[in-house]
């Protein structure tokens, strides 16, 4: 015997099988924020930022390369000059009891190393030996000038001593005897490689 239910069991529509609507929202299509503040470790490095090289240390650097390019030029120069009657002769930087082939070498070393420094940022270990290397390389080079400074000049005052004399009874006044740009242009570029790099090494 079928159980006594009213007449809505018969009748009554199958419950539903379609799932409930979904309340959720759709995805989101915008891209995420970005990141601020350095990068987390690599690896297991620490991110360390890498300065670019200041406007001022880019010219020092530049004046480096600058002076070794006239430490270069200088032993090619007249370190001693002779004039006679208006015409001239001259020793340059490169005769061997003269250091113009040590400064010479010691130029184009300054030319590469202040090319290196050029390109490096402020707290590069790279740049650091570079400012190192330039600054002992000017000290030296003006240790060297002044030792030849000294040289042509003891030289100049025993020609004038022996020489000038019987020159000056034939050629008057126009018979002198000095010393040569090459030999200043050297000091001055020693001067200034050097400075240059204590700027760099310091800063």
């Amino acid at each position: 015997m079928l159980p006594a239910v009213g007449d809505d069991y018969f009748f009554a529509p199958p419950p539903s099988t379609a799932p409930p609507p979904s309340t959720a929202s759709p995805p989101s299509t915008a891209s995420p924020p970005p990141l601020s503040g350095p990068p987390a470790a690599w690896y297991g490095v620490p991110y360390q930022p890498q300065a670019a090289p200041s406007s001022t240390a880019t010219v020092v650097a530049a004046t480096a390369l600058v002076g070794g390019l006239l430490m270069t030029i200088g032993p090619f120069g007249p370190w001693l000059t002779v004039r006679v009657a208006g015409y001239g002769a001259s020793l340059n930087g490169l005769h061997s009891r003269l250091a113009g082939p040590d400064l010479l070498g010691m130029g184009v070393v300054a030319l590469l190393v202040a090319a290196v420094a050029l390109t490096q940022p402020a707290n590069k270990p790279v740049r650091q030996m570079c400012a190192a290397a330039l600054s002992v390389l000017g000290v030296v080079g003006l240790i060297l000038v002044i030792r030849d400074w000294s040289r042509v000049s003891d030289g100049i005052q025993e020609f004038n001593t022996y020489v000038q004399p019987i020159g000056q009874s034939f050629f008057g006044d126009a018979f002198h005897v000095g010393k040569g740009w090459g030999l200043m242009l050297s000091g001055v570029a020693s001067v200034v490689t050097g400075l240059a790099g204590a700027y760099l090494f310091l800063a």
